[in-house]
C-alpha cells in the first residue's frame, strides 16, 4: 500500500449551486470545442493511415457531433447542480511535457501493429505475477501497461483517440457517487482499475470528505498516479488484481470502475464484479463506466466506431464486452441496477448492493 501525507482541502463545488457565468460557460465550450475541432481531423487522418477500408457514414458523424454537444451540456449542468467543482471543467487531461515522448513512440506502435506483436513486453513481465490476459500490448501500446514510459504517455495517447473527451466521460461517474456519499465524512470509496489516478484526482476535489482508495495491477501506473495526485494526497494505492483484492469484506461505501471492463475476458469480468459486491457495505453504490455496448441507443447510432476500435487496435476482449450488457451482468451477480446512461462513447451503470 502506498500512502502519502494528509491534504486539507476545502469542499468546492459540491454544495455550491450558483449558476456558472456566461464567460465561464463560453470559455469551457470554446476550450472543448477547439480541442475537438483540432483533434478530430487529425484522428480521421490517423485512422485512414491505419488502412481504414471505409469512411464513416454521414449519420454516424452527425450522431457523434450531437452527443458531443450533449456531453458538454451535461458537464456544465453537473457543475451548476453542485455535483463537482467548476475547476474540473478546466483541468488538463495530461501533461503537455509528455507529448514529445508520445510522438516519439509512434514508429514503435506502427512496427508492432504491422508485425502483429501482441506480447512485446518488458523482460520483467515474464516473472511478474500477472494473469495471462493482462500480458498484452493493448492498443498496440509499447510495454503494455508494464513500464513507467507507458504510464507517462498513456493519457496523451488515449486522450487523442477520444479527441479530448476522455476526462469528460470519466467525470460522468462522479454525480451518482456525490449523491451517495455527500456529507458522509470518512466514507470509503474505492476506484477499481485506477490506472494513472486521473479519476481519483477528480474525486478528491469533488468529494474531499471521502477517504479514497485505488487498486490497479500495474505498479508503474500506480507510480504515475502518485505523481499525478501529489505528495500531499491522502489516497491509498494498492497494486493488486481486481479479481482478488486483499481488503476487508464490507469495508467500502462506494466503488467505481472506469474503462476497465472492456479489457477483461468474460469470466474475469464476473470475478471482479463479485469482488466489488463483497467489498461493499449493504446499500453501497457501484458505478461502472465503460464503452458503449451494442444494444445501447447511442451504440446503434455509432456502431461504425464500435466496430472500428477493435479492428484498428489490439483489443481482444472488446467484442465480447459489446455483447455482455453491463446492467444484466451486475444484476446476475446480486446488484440492483438503478440507472443506465450513455455519454458519447461511454456507458454508465449505477447499481446498489441490497
Amino acid at each position: 500500500m502506498v500512502r502519502a501525507g494528509v491534504i486539507d482541502l476545502p469542499s468546492p463545488g459540491v454544495a455550491d449551486r450558483r449558476p456558472l457565468s456566461f464567460v465561464a460557460r463560453a470559455r469551457y465550450r470554446l476550450r472543448q470545442g477547439g480541442t475537438a475541432t483540432a483533434l478530430g481531423p487529425l484522428l480521421g487522418l490517423w485512422h485512414r493511415a491505419l488502412d481504414l477500408s471505409r469512411s464513416p457514414p454521414p449519420g454516424a458523424v452527425d450522431a457523434v457531433q450531437r452527443h458531443f454537444r450533449a456531453l458538454l451540456a451535461r458537464d456544465l449542468a453537473n457543475v451548476e447542480a453542485g455535483l463537482y467543482p467548476a475547476e474540473l471543467l478546466f483541468e488538463s487531461p495530461s501533461r503537455l511535457a509528455d507529448l514529445p515522448l508520445a510522438l516519439a513512440d509512434v514508429p514503435r506502435f506502427w512496427t508492432r501493429r504491422r508485425r502483429g506483436e501482441t506480447q512485446d513486453l518488458p523482460p520483467a513481465a515474464a516473472t511478474a505475477d500477472l494473469p495471462a490476459y493482462y500480458r498484452r500490448n493493448f492498443h498496440w501500446q509499447t510495454d503494455g501497461w508494464l513500464s513507467d514510459r507507458s504510464a507517462r504517455i498513456y493519457d496523451v495517447q488515449v486522450g487523442f483517440l477520444f479527441f479530448g473527451t476522455l476526462a469528460l466521460m470519466r467525470r460522468m461517474a462522479i454525480p451518482p457517487l456525490a449523491r451517495s456519499l455527500r456529507g458522509r465524512r470518512g466514507a470509503r470509496l474505492l476506484d477499481v482499475g485506477c490506472g494513472t489516478g486521473r479519476l481519483l484526482g477528480q474525486l478528491r476535489r469533488a468529494l474531499p470528505e471521502a477517504k479514497l482508495y485505488g487498486v490497479d495491477l500495474s505498479a508503474p501506473y500506480l507510480r504515475e498516479a502518485e505523481r499525478h495526485l501529489g505528495p500531499a494526497a491522502d489516497v491509498a494505492l494498492l497494486a493488486e488484481n481486481a479479481e482478488d483484492i486483499p481488503l476487508q469484506t464490507g469495508s467500502f461505501s462506494a466503488v467505481v470502475s472506469t474503462f476497465l471492463f472492456h479489457e477483461l475476458p468474460h469470466d474475469a469480468r464476473r470475478r471482479v464484479v463479485r469482488e466489488v459486491h463483497r467489498l461493499l457495505v449493504p446499500g453501497g453504490t457501484f458505478v461502472l463506466a465503460d464503452s458503449l455496448q451494442s444494444g445501447d441507443p447511442i451504440g446503434e447510432e455509432i456502431a461504425f466506431y464500435l466496430d472500428l476500435f477493435p479492428r484498428l487496435y489490439h483489443e481482444p476482449y472488446y467484442k465480447g464486452w459489446l455483447a455482455d450488457e453491463a446492467g444484466a451482468l451486475l444484476s446476475a451477480e446480486g446488484f440492483r441496477v438503478e440507472a443506465r446512461e450513455n455519454h458519447l462513447f461511454s456507458k454508465l451503470v449505477v447499481a446498489r448492493k441490497p
